[in-house]
């Protein structure tokens, strides 16, 4: 195995694949669940996990005529989702989840920088970490 730089980093939103990231991210959180009771033993604090949170960030180039894109990606839309942080190839690493949903879309650029659309896609439900296929 061989490490990877995430030149080849794509991913697919509603059935659409998307490359030529210009930067990515995954960020997993759950809500734990506490409670606290107290009784003749003294007090005990018990811990369970809750919900699950994960999201996604991704950079994306435009040009000038990519509509159809901002359209595909902005907030509110849902779709299945898969993300590979190298290239989708048999055995890489793989993000997958049936349900997701844009949560926030920008677009910035400037005079002298490209265009770019940042989004952040949430999963509803599950997401599976495992290797291409």
């Amino acid at each position: 195995m061989s490490k990877f730089t995430g030149e080849k980093a794509s991913f697919s939103f509603g059935g659409t694949q998307y490359y030529c990231l210009q930067n990515y991210g995954w960020s997993g959180g759950i809500e734990e669940a506490v409670s606290k009771c107290s009784g003749s033993g003294g007090a005990v604090t018990y811990r369970s996990p809750g919900a699950t949170e994960d999201s996604f960030t991704f950079d994306i180039p435009l040009d000038s005529n990519d509509v159809a894109v901002i359209s595909a990606l902005k907030r509110g839309q849902t779709g299945a989702f898969e993300f590979h942080p190298e290239e989708d190839a048999v055995g890489n690493i793989e993000f997958a989840a049936t349900n997701a949903i844009v949560n926030q879309s920008n677009l910035a650029g400037g005079a002298s920088e490209h265009g770019v659309l940042s989004i952040t896609v949430g999963i509803d439900g599950d997401l599976d970490i495992q290797a291409a296929t």
